[in-house]
């Protein structure tokens, strides 16, 4: 089935070529882009994509209003910006967490002579996002308030990946489990999924639509917040038990002594000798 998403990163792709130039200078710059996008991004799943351009039909519906084919295109751009913004995230988040696969594939920063250079070209794709949004978006009303939601929201998300690093440092040998709370979890999950994953979309096609009220705004994030939390459970069981072949990616969260739903729940039902043997063998890599 064809990705309804590929004619839009093509579009994308083709007015970010325009603005590097057909200078000689910058063409390995411009060669880099459309292979970082074209082998990490089209394989994703597109829920966000999804998000924004459903959010911006449903509000149309909802305030009895005609959307032209342009607005449902320019939702779909949006969308598309998001998951490139997403990806860009993701790869960032591999190279952290030393993971293997990504999407059915070997993580990006494992190709030939990316390495340390993947966080270089995660703000390749970052700021090429951002001249897309002001590109396609810079007259539109709503502008200001879509640039300043991204930027709130990603820098939640540097909040909850620093909330997540912090639970085992890379210079420490064993987890921080008196930090595996509950409410920690949950303070993770908000900041560094649940934000960008749905409220950000859905908020972002509310603008689109013209839709200002902050209260209304509020509500909807608060309820977003907590089917977040319900996504990143699942997401957190799928790490340990969903087969490689189907989800895409080896699960390493385990060990890597994350402080994800499975370790939180078990020390909140173990007993003692439970608890001496999840200390002593959670966060090990056994060959």
């Amino acid at each position: 089935m064809t990705n309804p998403l590929s004619s839009i990163y093509d579009i994308i792709i083709e007015a970010i070529g325009r603005d590097i130039g057909s200078d000689d200078e910058l063409s390995f710059v411009k060669q880099r882009f459309e292979r970082i996008l074209a082998y990490n991004v089209p394989k994703g799943k597109g829920n966000r994509a999804l998000f924004v351009n459903k959010s911006f039909k449903l509000m149309a519906q909802y305030m009895n209003r005609t959307v032209t084919d342009k607005e449902i295109e320019l939702s779909m751009i949006m969308g598309a910006v998001l998951e490139i913004l997403h990806t860009s995230a993701l790869m960032y988040d591999d190279y952290m967490d030393k993971s293997i696969t990504r999407r059915g594939n070997l993580c990006w920063y494992r190709q030939d002579s990316t390495g340390a250079q993947v966080l270089n070209d995660t703000k390749i794709l970052m700021n090429g996002c951002m001249y897309i949004i002001k590109l396609y978006f810079g007259t539109k009303s709503y502008y200001t308030q879509i640039i300043d939601l991204f930027h709130e929201i990603m820098r939640q998300s540097t909040y909850g990946q620093c909330m997540d690093m912090l639970s085992k440092p890379p210079n420490m040998l064993r987890p921080q489990f008196h930090l595996f709370t509950k409410s920690r979890y949950e303070t993770i999950v908000k900041f560094k999924t649940s934000y960008y994953t749905f409220v950000l979309p859905v908020r972002l096609g509310m603008y689109m639509m013209d839709m200002t009220d902050q209260t209304v705004h509020q509500q909807t994030e608060q309820l977003l917040l907590k089917i977040g939390y319900l996504f990143q459970i699942q997401d957190d069981f799928i790490d340990c038990f969903g087969d490689p072949v189907v989800t895409g990616k080896i699960g390493t969260d385990i060990a890597d002594g994350k402080c994800c739903w499975l370790i939180v729940t078990a020390l909140e039902l173990c007993n003692k000798q439970q608890l001496d043997q999840l200390m002593a063998n959670y966060a090990f890599h056994y060959m």
